[in-house]
């Protein structure tokens, strides 16, 4: 991994806890051990513990496009050896470490059109009138 790439997952001068543990998979990949501070705690292996804690549930920022997200997602999974979710747009959606950011996108679509398709049939039904 290059380590300008873990960059990426700073947002707005913050370090994120997908920060954190990319950062500790670096240093693991070079012979070190974790060597970031996270939140209140400073001493870093208890900072990758809490970042860890923090991952169970995946927060995209504002903004973000679907298939950034997934890539993440599918990314924080391989990373942390576990699966990961997140909601967006109303949709939940699940990253295992098998899984790939294509899955999660082709996903994504398919229950964004089976809501969309729900949502047709009861304007419809408002719309004329068979709706109790």
């Amino acid at each position: 991994m290059k380590k300008r790439f873990m960059n990426t997952f700073i947002v707005d001068g913050k370090k994120t806890p997908v920060f954190i543990i990319a950062h500790a998979q670096w240093q693991k990949s070079r012979g070190r051990k974790p060597s970031e501070r996270f939140g209140m705690e400073n001493n870093p292996r208890k900072a990758l513990a809490v970042a860890y804690r923090e991952l169970v549930t995946y927060r995209s920022s504002v903004g973000r496009r679907v298939c950034r997200v997934a890539g993440e997602m599918v990314i924080l999974a391989n990373f942390t050896k576990r699966s990961c979710s997140t909601t967006f747009n109303g949709i939940k959606m699940v990253a295992s470490p098998a899984s790939t950011a294509s899955a999660v996108i082709d996903f994504y679509y398919e229950a964004y059109d089976n809501r969309a398709e729900k949502r047709r049939r009861f304007l419809s039904k408002l719309s004329t009138g068979t709706f109790p």
